[in-house]
């Protein structure tokens, strides 16, 4: 009965199992006819039966240990399913926790123009109308710094349009922005090597790309004691390439190695939920940060 139901089973292993142990039995039934007929008058005598056995034991040697070996194999591809499983999964948590922070950072920016702003502006307005004094200049002097930093909080958000505008126009005008703000003269470039219509990124990946350029655009101005910067975009067969580069100081790529500051860990951070890779060269003429986002992860 067991060797039916495996013979009959879907499942390869239950399958093979039920023909082992056909193999078995059919074996044990040969010997034991055989020695019925041994003992017979004119019973017929093929082969001693320890040699029926011996053969049969090779047999189910053979037979096993390729069962094993496939079982291996199967338990092999079994965990590798698992682990790419796994990685979706954690693809997908990042994902969805980057989209909650989006909407959480969209909401503070709302706040801040609509409240924050609005009530700075008026308190600003206020004061002016007071009598001039030393400690009044210094209020309304404190209030406009306040506003400054506002405005450069709103600057680092995502721009509403960003959908509508796409990677390539969004980043245009981000480093024009700057370099109405910064003495840091940036410029923008984008290359098509495809010979192909643009692919178009999802918005997850649009929203990463642009602050990935936005952050390395604010560590130029503020760190790297540059002239000049340039941020490039390039779609290529191989996917999206994204290069920021500048004329400055530059750092030891060597010890970012072992321990990382704030911003390239944000950087890493950005980069892993893209599936991206990301290459570090700086020195003394200054520093080029490339990321290279795959094709196969460009989802419309």
């Amino acid at each position: 009965g067991g060797v039916v139901v495996g013979m009959k089973s879907a499942d390869t292993v239950k399958k093979l199992y039920g023909v082992g142990f056909g193999i078995q039995i059919f074996g044990q039934l040969f010997v034991y006819a055989q020695n019925l007929m041994r003992y017979q008058p004119d019973g017929v005598f093929f082969v001693d039966a320890y040699l029926i056995l011996l053969a049969n034991f090779f047999i189910d040697l053979v037979f096993f240990s390729y069962l094993l070996a496939y079982r291996y194999r199967q338990s092999v591809e079994q965990q590798r399913q698992l682990q790419i499983s796994l990685a979706q999964t954690q693809q997908q948590t990042n994902e969805t926790i980057i989209e909650v922070l989006e909407s959480e950072r969209q909401q503070v920016g709302h706040l801040l123009v609509t409240d924050v702003s609005g009530r700075l502006t008026d308190t600003r307005a206020l004061l002016s109308a007071l009598m001039p004094s030393s400690l009044l200049t210094e209020a309304t002097g404190l209030i406009a710094k306040t506003d400054a930093s506002l405005d450069q909080i709103l600057r680092n958000n995502l721009p509403p349009d960003l959908a509508q505008k796409g990677l390539t126009a969004a980043l245009a005008e981000l480093v024009e922005q700057c370099c109405q703000t910064a003495t840091v003269q940036m410029s923008f470039r984008y290359e098509n090597h495809t010979g192909n219509a643009d692919l178009l990124l999802s918005a997850m990946q649009t929203r990463q790309l642009y602050r990935i350029t936005n952050e390395l655009i604010t560590n130029i101005i503020k760190h790297a004691n540059a002239s000049q910067g340039q941020v490039m975009l390039t779609q290529t067969p191989a996917g999206w390439q994204l290069i920021v580069s500048d004329n400055g100081r530059g750092f030891d790529v060597a010890s970012t190695r072992t321990q990382d500051g704030i911003g390239l860990k944000n950087l890493r951070a950005r980069a892993q939920t893209l599936d991206a890779t990301v290459q570090l060269d700086s020195g003394s003429t200054g520093t080029t940060i490339t990321l290279l986002v795959p094709q196969k992860i460009q989802t419309s």
